[in-house]
């Protein structure tokens, strides 16, 4: 669970990103977070495709590409 979501549990954890310092929520662990762009840009180098926006694009590029099932397979992971 991200710490945002612990929170709302009244589980205190302080909510900053171990790795960045930044506030940490959903959208900032998969896509904001310079270990996600990294793991991201890590992806599109050697699939040659541009992934990692937001959840809506990963998305829509997991249901229109099919054929791709080792890319989705990482992008849905």
């Amino acid at each position: 669970m991200t710490r945002d979501n612990l929170r709302k549990r009244h589980i205190i954890k302080p909510l900053d990103c171990i790795f960045c310092s930044e506030q940490e929520t959903n959208t900032h662990l998969f896509f904001e977070c310079i270990v996600a762009k990294n793991i991201w840009s890590f992806v599109a180098d050697h699939f040659q495709v541009r992934m990692g926006i937001d959840y809506e694009f990963v998305a829509r590029f997991w249901v229109s590409n099919r054929k791709n099932s080792a890319l989705n397979i990482v992008s849905s992971a």
